[in-house]
């Protein structure tokens, strides 16, 4: 009898768990099976709602750079009117200069919009940003390369800035006699200031005998393993979104170590943060101290002649690989599913490449009624490109609308399903407990009549 009233109680203290609980498994022991299944359903489930949200948040940033298409579309429609203006020759050159004057003006603004549109960080309508720091090395060897270098950065920067990109540049000074403990001085930090960098630029010059470490010197300027001197990463913050390069000039290698780097440890260290490194130097001499951090991370090394010739030639080889690797422009993918394969993510049609550069009316101007008339063509096709943009972006959003949607009713479905395994039946379960109560009572009642028999019974016996 004790054996079946701890029976009922078992019965009794699993339905009322189901009861308070509203689910049928609230242990493995319950159902197994079913708690194994129900898991997997669960997963899916918080999987699917986390790709729901990635899908909403693609949906605004499309929303958000078709925004910025539309703007740029209504200045190239505006600067389609000056053309048309300025075409006709019963204009005078003065009335011309005024439509010039709005016409460069509707230029700049284009690249700004394209430049400045973003979310949560990402650039939408341009390639990403540039971000360049420049590390000279200062000693007395260097009299005559840093005159030549100051001539030719500027039109390093201003080939950059006319292929559409966004350039910021930053100044460093290779030295331990102005550091000894990080080798190096910020003679302008990463600014998109061009007058303020050219004139850091224009009072850069020597400062005496030193010694180079360039491995500490990189690793500490571009902030990927800091050390302690005044001069380091604080000066520099280089944006998430931008490619990252180090132009580090130099006609002598490694003089001294100031700190344990070496060139393995910096060339990974650098390559794992996402840099690229170019270095101008005399090849021949001390090439070596450098080819390992060029190569890993996909940067070059320049043969840097004496005196400073070659300059031009050199920036310009760099300017020419940044540019090339700034375009064409990947699509960024929304992981729009659960699952690990291409299946589950969606291309969008973003970053929409819609600088001048890109539409091709960079070079463009109204002066004259020639100039203007070709202006007219190029903005016809610029037009046509930033439908196509358009095109793209819409098609995108149906895809993620759709993606939206699916999710929806998948997510519903799968709650369903796990609502079926893991879900009490409350009638049931009520019913369950109602015939819990009533074993369990029936058994103690049984059991003290059993107890009071046995009580009245052995008395007479023994009498």
């Amino acid at each position: 009898m004790s054996r079946s009233i701890q029976r009922a109680q078992g019965r009794l203290t699993q339905t009322l768990a189901q009861l308070s609980s509203g689910m049928r498994i609230n242990k493995a022991a319950d159902d197994a099976a079913g708690l194994g299944v129900s898991t997997d359903l669960h997963t899916e489930q918080r999987s699917g709602r986390m790709a729901l949200r990635n899908v909403h948040d693609a949906m605004e940033m499309t929303v958000t750079a078709e925004g910025g298409l539309f703007e740029i579309t209504d200045l190239l429609q505006r600067m389609r009117e000056l053309a048309v203006a300025s075409s006709s020759e019963t204009l005078a050159d003065e009335e011309r200069t005024y439509l010039q004057d709005e016409y460069g003006e509707l230029l700049s603004e284009i690249d700004r919009i394209a430049n400045g549109t973003s979310y949560a960080g990402r650039r939408l309508l341009a390639p990403k940003g540039v971000d360049i720091l420049l590390m000279i090395d200062t000693s007395d060897s260097m009299g005559f390369e840093i005159p030549a270098f100051r001539a030719e950065v500027p039109g390093f920067r201003d080939t950059m800035l006319a292929a559409g990109l966004d350039v910021r540049m930053g100044l460093v000074g290779v030295s331990n006699t102005v550091d000894t403990v990080d080798g190096s001085t910020t003679t302008i930090s990463l600014t998109d200031d061009t007058d303020g960098f050219d004139a850091a630029l224009a009072g850069f010059t020597k400062n005496g005998v030193g010694l180079m470490d360039p491995y500490t010197t990189m690793l500490d300027q571009s902030g990927v393993v800091p050390v302690a001197g005044d001069n380091g990463p604080e000066r520099h913050a280089f944006r998430q979104d931008a490619q990252k390069l180090i132009l580090y000039a130099a006609d002598i290698g490694v003089e001294i170590n100031l700190t344990s780097a070496t060139e393995t440890s910096a060339a990974t260290a650098l390559a794992d943060a996402g840099f690229e490194v170019h270095v101008m130097t005399r090849l021949a001499a001390v090439g070596a101290d450098y080819d390992e951090i060029t190569t890993a991370t996909g940067g070059s090394l320049q043969d840097m002649n004496s005196f400073g010739v070659g300059f031009d030639v050199m920036l310009d080889n760099i300017a020419q690989s940044v540019i090339s690797g700034a375009r064409p422009v990947d699509p960024m993918d929304v992981q729009a599913g659960t699952g690990s394969g291409a299946e589950s993510r969606i291309a969008l049609g973003i970053p929409a490449d819609t600088t001048t550069f890109t539409l091709g009316v960079q070079d463009t101007d109204v002066e004259t009624v020639a100039t203007a008339r070709d202006a007219l063509g190029a903005l016809d096709s610029a037009l046509v490109e930033v439908g196509r943009r358009f095109a793209d972006l819409g098609a995108s959003y149906n895809r993620l609308e759709s993606a939206a949607r699916h999710h929806e009713d998948r997510l519903a479905a799968l709650a369903g399903a796990e609502s079926v395994i893991v879900d009490a039946d409350m009638a049931a379960v009520t019913a369950s407990l109602t015939a819990a109560q009533i074993v369990q009572q029936a058994g103690i009642a049984a059991r003290a009549q059993a107890h009071d028999l046995h009580a009245s019974t052995i008395p007479a016996l023994l009498g």
